[in-house]
């Protein structure tokens, strides 16, 4: 899996130390994203991801957020960064370059505003459905989406016949596999099932979390002579 070295103790500080821990780590809900939408038919609170071109940079001043005016052939956005804006921004945004964003819809005087918009620079990482998962600072949730699905693919590529549940039970409870599980609920195409497939992975790390114990008082009991 491809993680940059500093980026481990952030994914430290969401107790992410293995492949495991990150096909474990459960997003707790879906948005559903409009693609490339007609920036005239957004309305409050749509999530979308569009691609505009930067027409002019307007820099924080005191009392006053630094503004990116953007357009395309379908209306005009402007994106908003109350706090400071991000270093590589300020170095590679200019007037004339196209960019592709992904936020959420804030009217404000009759202007939309898209505040402290995601940056996207791989449109390969463009899904309609994207998990959100728990975070920490340091991390975004498309970079860790990534890297869990990295994790999946590195899973799969093992060409193992992955499950420790009981076949009977697995149909008792209307669930799939492991591995298609893990899909539906990293990869969801709808809003439809990922409840359900949810409560099979927290089954799973709790099964898993259970023989760990079972295993390391096993180990204590033999060291100790117990």
């Amino acid at each position: 899996i491809s993680i940059k070295p500093q980026t481990f103790k952030h994914l430290h500080r969401l107790n992410i130390f293995k492949i495991k821990d990150l096909i474990f780590h459960k997003p707790h809900h879906i948005i559903k994203y409009q693609i490339e939408p007609k920036i005239s038919d957004l309305i409050e609170n749509d999530h979308f991801i569009i691609t505009v071109v930067i027409q002019n940079i307007d820099l924080k001043t005191r009392g006053k957020p630094a503004q990116i005016y953007c357009a395309n052939a379908s209306g005009d956005l402007i994106i908003t960064y109350f706090n400071k804006i991000p270093e590589f921004i300020l170095k590679t945004f200019k007037p004339g370059m196209p960019v592709t964003i992904s936020g959420v819809v804030n009217y404000f005087n009759g202007d939309i505003h898209i505040n402290h918009p995601e940056i996207i620079f791989n449109k390969k990482q463009i899904w309609q459905y994207e998990p959100i998962y728990p975070l920490t600072y340091g991390l975004n949730n498309r970079q860790l989406h990534n890297y869990i699905l990295q994790a999946l693919v590195a899973l799969e590529n093992r060409g193992e016949d992955i499950e420790w549940l009981d076949a009977d039970f697995i149909t008792e409870n209307n669930w799939l596999s492991f591995i298609e599980t893990l899909k539906i609920i990293h990869k969801p195409h709808n809003y439809d099932l990922f409840d359900h497939r949810l409560r099979r992975l927290s089954y799973d790390e709790l099964l898993a979390n259970q023989i760990a114990l079972k295993q390391f008082r096993q180990q204590n009991y033999t060291i100790n002579g117990r």
